[in-house]
């Protein structure tokens, strides 16, 4: 869906609007989406963050996120039980 309006020729989906402005378009997105749930332009930045530590470096995704403070960061690590065990699984530890 947000490939469809990136196609306006803009580098960036919600370039130079409010915040308020960019919850109104993750509403219209979420909609047709079939998301049936209250989603904010924060959210979309929680689930970044999410998904970033889990594939990134720490460092990297404070940097990316702006965040002053590494511990703001890593805030971010939502794994399970099973995510865990995954990615200690497939760890080189030599």
């Amino acid at each position: 869906i947000a490939k469809k309006y990136l196609d306006r020729g803009t580098e960036r989906l919600f370039y130079g609007i409010t915040n308020p402005k960019a919850n109104k378009f993750i509403k219209v997105i979420a909609t047709l989406a079939n998301i049936n749930k209250h989603v904010t332009f924060h959210d979309s930045r929680d689930t970044f963050g999410t998904h970033a530590v889990r594939k990134m470096p720490v460092n990297l995704v404070q940097n990316l996120m702006q965040h002053s403070d590494i511990r703001t960061s890593k805030g971010y690590f939502h794994l399970s039980d099973d995510e865990r065990d995954e990615i200690l699984e497939k760890t080189n530890w030599n």
